[in-house]
């Protein structure tokens, strides 16, 4: 039998909310005005060097990066994002649209970008200025090139603005700057929820993984391995409107309010953790824009003896309920 500690399945949960690959497939590239299909897998833990600016139509080039122009994209695994342009560090966060051809996030007055083009060393970004079409050019980038998103400090003399005077095209002071249209509106707040563990470990098909996650594209993954039966894994489509239902009656019922970590204050509950079947934790995790909660309940579930060892409120069996009704439990 194994003995799973909180840390040990906390350390597990972190895992499954954070190592999600990142899958590229072959160089992807529009043909005939028809843009690659893409996903959040090809963007997690990305981090892009900005290379140049050219006019789609004519192919003339409008801005190159110069040695003291640095501007760069990190996309990171919890749909969260940095950019770094001379020495100023800003962060947002980003989605991939329902048709999986235009990323979200923000950067000088665009929102929306169509992803022409992206693979392992490449990336090109499309917007609208007035009438013109344009592309920004990325490579990737190292992390020793990005440390800055990391904390790390850096030394940063020297950098020069984008409208120097040794830049190729200099701003000409006698003309109003044009202002960048959006491709599309601006993009609702991002709404994820994880669901993991919760029961016990034991009987005669013990559960290795019990895993709900709704991602921000709406997109519903359900797994849960048994020693006996293996993985069983599914997916569904969740509508914009049944995520916002949803998130709506978990706010409502106080959630964000809640405590991190609802533990045992028994001697009784205290002697369950040590007993057979092994009690697992029960983690739930809720993102409503730029709020981010995580619930923690040590004991969760009926053991065949009692009920709750675990003194919590009633609201979160109300939650949990409704988020597996959603994934059709």
């Amino acid at each position: 039998m194994l003995k799973l500690s909180l840390q040990y399945f906390l350390a597990t949960t972190f895992l499954l909310m954070s190592m999600i690959p990142t899958t590229f497939g072959q160089t992807k590239e529009n043909k005939e005005g028809e843009l690659p299909k893409i996903d959040e897998n090809m963007f997690m833990e990305t981090r892009w060097k900005y290379t140049k600016t050219y006019h789609v139509s004519s192919e003339t080039k409008i801005h190159e990066a110069s040695e003291g122009y640095k501007f760069f994209v990190y996309f990171q695994y919890d749909y969260d994002y940095q950019t770094y342009l001379n020495g100023t560090l800003d962060k947002g966060n980003w989605l991939i649209d329902s048709k999986g051809s235009e990323i979200y996030f923000k950067f000088r007055n665009m929102s929306w970008w169509k992803v022409v083009k992206i693979d392992k060393k490449n990336l090109e970004l499309e917007f609208k200025m007035g009438e013109g079409i344009f592309r920004y050019v990325f490579v990737n980038a190292t992390k020793d090139e990005t440390n800055f998103f990391d904390g790390e400090e850096l030394n940063i003399e020297g950098f020069a603005d984008i409208e120097s005077k040794d830049e190729e095209f200099p701003k000409k002071k006698e003309k109003p700057k044009k202002k960048m249209a959006d491709i599309t509106p601006k993009a609702p707040p991002a709404i994820e929820i994880q669901l993991v563990g919760g029961g016990y470990f034991g009987g005669i098909d013990p559960v290795l993984k019990d895993y709900i996650h709704l991602k921000p594209n709406g997109r519903l993954v359900r797994e849960i391995e048994t020693m006996q039966k293996g993985l069983n894994k599914s997916s569904k489509e969740i509508s914009r409107e049944d995520m916002e239902k949803m998130v709506e009656f978990i706010e409502k019922k106080g959630f964000f309010e809640l405590d991190n970590t609802y533990d045992c204050t028994s001697g009784t509950c205290q002697s369950r953790k040590k007993a057979k079947p092994t009690p697992v934790p029960l983690t739930l995790v809720v993102r409503h824009g730029s709020k981010r909660k995580v619930v923690v309940v040590t004991i969760y579930g009926k053991d065949g003896k009692r009920g709750k060892y675990v003194d919590y409120p009633p609201e979160i069996d109300t939650i949990i309920e409704n988020i597996r009704i959603l994934a059709n439990e």
